[in-house]
């Protein structure tokens, strides 16, 4: 698999599933697997727990918290200063 295309499937099956999961699993997090959500936990720690379980530590996986809208972050590539 191209490192390109690394979790597109499973960035499409939340895309896809994402209003049936908001509407019954808002602020939990999704664990998604090609085509499938495996899980939904309460935590990102227990969602990795979960991932790791039910596909290994070798494939990927893909653990999304569930939001009606997502933050966008804005990174600044300028000239740094100290703080």
């Amino acid at each position: 698999m191209a490192t390109a295309n690394v979790l597109e499937r499973e960035l499409s099956t939340f895309s896809k599933k994402k209003p049936e999961l908001v509407a019954g699993s808002l602020g939990k997090f999704a664990v998604v697997s090609g085509d499938r959500i495996l899980a939904v936990c309460d935590s990102y720690e227990d969602a990795l727990l979960a991932g790791y379980e039910q596909v290994g530590l070798d494939d990927p996986f893909l653990v999304r918290q569930i939001e009606e809208s997502e933050t966008v972050h804005h990174v600044y590539r300028g000239s740094l200063t100290e703080c």
